[in-house]
């Protein structure tokens, strides 16, 4: 320990009061004082005396001693306990005792930056943490946590570089994400747990929470019981160890309006194709409220509109726009401001393609062209409009025995034909297909062999890759079998819902592939078979990708009961959907909430080359991408901030563009009243008001100061029995 903290460690918070030490000298000086003016002179008397004392001279010189070493040290305690108490005086009389650890939480999720004056609550949270270590004692330790979700530790020991702990505070930045109490308090625990171990000196605790008080983080809606009574507990815990203070920064009844969606009704956009977006404008105040909407695509703001908002109502903005390039497209809904302005803003990526191109493997060619497994499929999909309405689609047939050798990576979809099985090398280039974002749609048949399903593409093998949904049992038996739509609940069912007489309910179908799925399956059941009810269409997300199973074939064959119900009139509008759905999860994975890891292929690079991501504020970081089976993939996990991130792979790749946005529970500005905090917390408004807070409500520890005026006055006791002793035998 350096010479400069090691009065510090035995508790003293104000060296200058240690001066005072100086005066434990006197009783020393007085006595050498008195005697040297003694003048000695010969006088018969005199010696006589002296010559009876000389017996005692021993004794009294050792009492004399002893006398002179109480009184001085009557001097030492008593300056050392008035420096403890000073350090009480500068503490604003918080928690009386000794030297303090003092832990900062301060919430730094997007409300905290609503601006009810010249300044924001989180700059003012910051402002009172600064006020707190400036106006602290010497010797107190700080530790520094954000309340955010996650919570994040920047300084977990304490520390007592004021300079840089004040540094810390300044870069402190306002996140886009949530608050999260529970998860927090778990944080506070270990910190101060670690505090008592490595600093037991720091004998008092005390935790400030600088927070707007938002009800949505004070007042959590917890998953179960337990989890609210293992809250609770902790709480309790941490209130005998140390003082939780919550230094409420909100206001009550704050307005705020905020864009909650930005989103395109199609799930994928070609050049020429008339493209419909639609915003959400929440009002969660408490007066009405009238702005302006506008939107930006590309930077360039193209179209604006006059909104008005009920309170505790949302309003739905619709927008029409055709996209005369490919590329990915930056579009912007933003509201004219209020005093939170991070969530009047909404981002979407899209990305829009000159057509979307689908690979049809066929299982079952036939020779003639109308008697392959994919020529149905390939004729429905290449007679979509293309007039503006409709995307453009552009289909490619191959057997399956070219599955192995083609390229997958300039494909948005692959529909898989009746084909009987797979390699392990045709399920890994799938698999890696899925990884990239592709989506894979299977429509089985008679030439399906279940169990090599089973066994390559269920990923239940060792080493195997999941590709397939759902497990094969078999062919069903000859009936007549119809649909159960399970109330139009799945999206892929949209365009079905209310036209129940006409619809898939009128479809019969005569056999079919049985099939259920995996325990713990993360999968969906579209639709079912209502005289079985076994599925009829399942769906999963699978790493980027999508897999759709159809248990009907796609074929048609009049040599066998196996009916093609997309021959009918339904049958291209659920080819379309089915399209759709597959390759509608490239846009979910461009468009993300502030939180989740970004994660994407990199078509033109190799693993080790370095890729750059510009993040929303301009920063610019340097990604690696790594090795994923026949491509190359790179991850990036924070994505704190909301905004566009655009990853530069090179001259040679287009420009990857992702989307991340709120999650917009924190734009509800309700605050909960200080009142119904929990028990164990202590409400203040500003840091300084807790030196008049009951006693009750804030628990002493005692200090050094106690014990040193203990032993005062003992030895003031000791010391007047000494001297009357000693007066006595020399009376």
């Amino acid at each position: 320990m350096s010479p400069t903290f090691l009065p510090l460690a035995f508790g003293f918070g104000n060296l200058l009061m240690l001066g005072w030490l100086a005066a434990a000298g006197l009783p020393l000086l007085i006595h050498l004082w008195n005697k040297r003016t003694h003048q000695e002179i010969p006088w018969a008397a005199m010696e006589y005396l002296l010559a009876a004392m000389k017996n005692n001279s021993r004794r009294i010189r050792i009492e004399e001693w002893l006398l002179l070493t109480i009184r001085t040290l009557l001097l030492v305690l008593v300056v050392l306990a008035m420096a403890e108490l000073y350090l009480e005086n500068a503490n604003l009389a918080i928690l009386p005792g000794s030297r303090a650890h003092k832990l900062l939480v301060i919430d730094d999720s997007y409300s905290m930056g609503y601006k009810p004056g010249d300044t924001t609550r989180f700059d003012r949270a910051k402002q009172l943490a600064r006020e707190i270590v400036q106006q602290s004692s010497l010797g107190d330790g700080f530790t520094l946590l954000t309340l955010s979700s996650p919570p994040r530790a920047v300084i977990r020991s304490p520390s007592f570089d004021r300079k840089s702990l004040l540094e810390e505070i300044d870069n402190l930045r306002l996140v886009h994400g949530k608050a999260e109490l529970p998860a927090t308090l778990q944080e506070v625990e270990k910190i101060l747990a670690t505090s008592e171990r490595e600093h037991p000196q720091l004998i008092k605790q005390e935790v400030y929470f600088l927070t707007d008080l938002g009800r949505n983080t004070w007042a959590p809606d917890f998953a179960n019981a337990e989890s609210a009574a293992d809250f609770h507990d902790r709480a309790q815990r941490l209130k005998e160890i140390s003082t939780l203070v919550v230094i409420d920064l909100g206001q009550a009844q704050a307005e705020n309006m905020a864009v909650t969606t930005l989103e395109a009704s199609e799930r994928f956009i070609t050049v020429g194709q008339t493209a419909n977006l639609q915003a959400t404008v929440h009002n969660f105040g408490v007066a009405p409220h009238q702005q302006t909407l506008e939107l930006d695509v590309d930077g360039q703001r193209v179209e604006q509109s006059e909104v008005s908002v009920e309170p505790g109502r949302s309003s739905v903005v619709r927008f029409v726009q055709r996209f005369a390039a490919p590329g990915n497209h930056r579009l912007e809904a933003r509201l004219t401001g209020d005093a939170l302005d991070v969530d009047n803003h909404r981002w979407l990526s899209l990305a829009v393609k000159e057509n979307i191109q689908v690979l049809c493997v066929d299982g079952k060619p036939r020779g003639a062209e109308s008697a392959g497994a994919t020529f149905l499929l390939t004729r429905l999909l290449d007679q979509r409009d293309t007039g503006g309405a409709s995307p453009s689609i552009r289909a490619t047939s191959l057997p399956e025995s070219a599955l192995a050798e083609t390229d997958l990576s300039g494909f948005d979809c692959v529909i898989l034909s009746n084909v009987a099985q797979f390699t392990a090398s045709e399920a890994s280039r799938l698999d890696t297909f899925l990884k990239q974002g592709g989506g894979l749609i299977f429509f089985l048949g008679d030439r399906v062999l279940p169990d090599r399903y089973n066994q390559e593409l269920l990923g239940e093998s060792g080493g195997r890759a999941k590709i397939f949904p759902a497990k094969l049992l078999g062919v069903s038996g000859e009936s007549a079998y119809t649909f159960d739509p399970l109330d139009y609940r799945h999206r892929l069912l949209d365009a079905f819902r209310g036209n129940e007489q006409g619809g898939l309910t009128r479809e019969t179908i005569y056999k079919y592939m049985r099939m259920k799925l995996p325990e713990k399956s993360q999968a969906e059941t579209v639709m079912t078979f209502r005289e079985t009810g076994d599925p009829a269409i399942v769906e999963e997300h699978i790493h980027a990708g999508r897999s759709i199973v159809v248990a009907t074939p796609a074929a048609i064959d009049e040599r066998n009961p196996w009916n093609v119900w997309l021959s009918g009139k339904n049958g291209p509008v659920m080819l379309f959907d089915l399209v759709a759905e597959a390759v509608g999860s490239q846009a979910a994975q461009r468009n993300l909430t502030v939180g989740t890891a970004l994660e994407a292929g990199a078509p033109a690079a190799t693993p080790g080359t370095s890729l750059t991501l510009q993040l929303p504020d301009g920063r610019k970081e340097s990604i690696r991408p790594s090795a994923a089976g026949d491509a190359a993939r790179w991850s990036f996990n924070d994505t704190s901030l909301s905004g566009f991130y655009r990853l530069d792979a090179g001259s040679n790749s287009p420009e990857q563009t992702f989307a991340i946005n709120l999650n917009t529970a924190e734009s509800d500005l309700a605050k909960l009243d200080p009142a119904d905090l929990p028990k164990e917390f202590v409400a203040r408004t500003n840091w300084q008001d807790l030196g008049t807070a009951p006693a009750s409500e804030l628990k002493p520890r005692a200090g050094a100061d106690r014990w040193l005026l203990y032993c005062v006055l003992g030895l003031l006791l000791a010391e007047t029995a000494l001297a009357w002793h000693l007066g006595q035998r020399r009376g």
